[in-house]
């Protein structure tokens, strides 16, 4: 496969594309995280942010981050972004190339063709439920012009074979890394911010408002179990809340069912929680549950995507089959019924996490995958 294409006292300049880059989104927030803790003597990492910057997400992270303002994909914005990529990889000597999202995916591919890199990795972090047959052939095309896949969940290594057709030995699993951590000055949340009783159970999740997260599962559960006292709280924003809201008045728990949009963090929120719940119909590897096990609380959820490589079921938290509202309903019951497992399960999870998904580890796999592919 030929030597090495540095030597070991030269910095490799790295190149990322993708649509927004901004502090908040799993992804988005992955690539910030890996940037903030590259080792800056061995590598020199550059963003290109495909999409006009909007509002003010832009983002303080050491490293030149250049705005191509592609307008929409089959543009003349589009082409002059490949033609800028290409020369930015040519001029700065870019030896590794790395793509998030389908629309940085064609850009970031056709300009590192066009720029004649050999190292093109491009990222899939999610299965894809959205993908529409020319979508999935699209990708097809695209994985046939890259050189090696990077994916967060062992579920989406499997996905990328059999959907893209991508040999199962140029892709590498790295689950995330993930910081909990307080942001903002603020006063730290309590149980009365939401008016929550202080003795109350609260079951959380952490979610957009969007169809496929199914929060209205949850609020489903949430009347049907036997535990009355147990209050729900529900972190996120989107296009539902105002029917979520309703649907929780309609079954008459209007009172114990709380939405919150966290701009700070769920840092606070988590630490008041008993348990951690995600219903989502599809998922990647979720930062959230990742995020619930740091928090030492154990988490119910549907069998999808990457959750069973976060939950073991039955000793960090429980895997229900997707859809089973009853199954869920039981298990929270129980968890919430018995301490002693609860708490058992909520140590176990935070032990796991420190172990499997903490930020040294992600850091030092990725710049060692980058060290061995630059060998070969």
């Amino acid at each position: 496969m030929g030597g090495p294409i540095v030597n070991d006292n030269e910095k490799i300049p790295v190149a990322y594309v993708i649509d927004n880059f901004y502090r908040g989104g799993g992804t988005e927030n992955q690539l910030a995280i890996l940037i903030d803790h590259l080792d800056r003597a061995r590598f020199t990492p550059y963003v290109f942010n495909l999409k006009p910057k909007w509002g003010d997400n832009g983002i303080d992270i050491d490293c030149e981050v250049i705005y191509l303002n592609v307008s929409s994909l089959l543009s003349l914005s589009m082409i002059k972004a490949v033609l800028n990529i290409a020369r930015f990889l040519r001029k700065k000597k870019v030896k590794i190339l790395q793509l998030y999202f389908l629309e940085s995916r064609l850009v970031g591919t056709l300009a590192g063709r066009l720029a004649r890199m050999k190292k093109i990795i491009f990222c899939r972090r999610e299965m894809g439920w959205w993908y529409t047959s020319g979508k999935l052939k699209l990708t097809q095309i695209m994985a046939k012009l890259s050189h090696y896949c990077l994916v967060n969940a062992h579920a989406i290594k499997k996905l990328v074979v059999e959907t893209e057709k991508f040999p199962a030995e140029k892709i590498e699993v790295i689950h995330n890394g993930v910081e909990l951590k307080r942001r903002g000055e603020g006063k730290p949340k309590v149980k009365a911010d939401f008016g929550i009783p202080e003795n109350a159970p609260v079951v959380v999740i952490v979610a957009n408002l969007r169809p496929v997260k199914r929060i209205d599962r949850l609020i489903n559960c949430a009347a049907k179990m036997e535990n009355k006292a147990a209050h729900f709280l529900i972190v996120g924003e989107g296009p539902l809340l105002n029917d979520l809201k309703s649907q929780a008045e309609s079954l008459g728990i209007g009172e114990r069912v709380h939405f919150y949009y966290a701009r700070e963090g769920v840092h606070d929120i988590l630490k008041l929680s008993t348990i951690g719940v995600l219903t989502s119909d599809s998922e990647g590897l979720s930062n959230v549950l990742i995020e619930y096990a740091f928090a030492g609380i154990p988490t119910v959820a549907f069998d999808t995507g990457g959750n069973h490589e976060v939950i073991e079921d039955g000793l960090t938290g429980f895997i229900i089959p997707r859809g089973d509202e009853k199954m869920m309903s039981e298990k929270i019951d129980r968890l919430l019924k018995n301490h002693e497992e609860s708490n058992r399960m909520g140590e176990t999870a935070r032990q796991n996490a420190q172990a499997k998904f903490s930020v040294p580890a992600m850091v030092k796999k990725t710049e060692d995958f980058y060290i061995k592919i630059l060998s070969e």
